[in-house]
């Protein structure tokens, strides 16, 4: 192998991939299949308005009860399939668990919680054009609402309170 061969880039190559949290980088030949797992965890804590931070105080002045923290673990799982060389279609379909704390303003402290099956995506990858490490795709795709809308939960005023949007696992949309 000469000098230039070791140095060429070709898509063969381990690092012609991005990262599995880059999505749509390459396409797969035809026929060929591959399945995904992707985990993602994200913590909140405290109230924002805007760039402000609030305080818990502050948000209890104008509403019966204020969060105080959340966190979501989300659990992605994935398949793409070489539909032709140059157009491949992605299925992701998320499962959530989320927990979120509250405060009322007497004081009392609780956590909702809800998870299940999210909103179902399906994505259409198209190469546009591939040059060696110079690649153009089109992606595009719909989401499906197949999460909940109607996640309940107890809270200190109803044993079976339908819970936020931000606590639900699904849009109730298309998009």
């Amino acid at each position: 192998m000469t000098a230039t061969e070791a140095h060429s880039w070709h898509g063969a190559r381990p690092d012609a991939q991005a990262p599995i949290g880059v999505m749509g980088d390459h396409v797969h030949k035809k026929g060929w299949i591959m399945p995904s797992y992707r985990y993602m965890r994200m913590d909140m804590d405290g109230n924002r308005s805007g760039n402000d931070d609030v305080s818990t105080a502050d948000v209890l002045n104008r509403f019966m009860v204020a969060p105080t923290n959340m966190t979501m673990e989300m659990h992605m799982f994935g398949i793409m399939y070489g539909l032709t060389d140059d157009v491949n279609l992605m299925l992701m379909v998320p499962y959530l668990e989320k927990s979120m704390g509250h405060v009322t303003r007497t004081g009392v402290r609780f956590t909702t919680e809800s998870e299940g099956l999210a909103d179902v995506t399906l994505t259409g990858l198209v190469q546009l054009f591939d040059d060696g490490p110079h690649r153009l795709h089109l992606n595009a795709g719909l989401s499906f609402p197949t999460g909940s809308i109607d996640k309940r939960d107890a809270t200190p005023a109803d044993p079976d309170a339908q819970l936020p949007y931000p606590m639900q696992t699904g849009s109730g949309t298309y998009d």
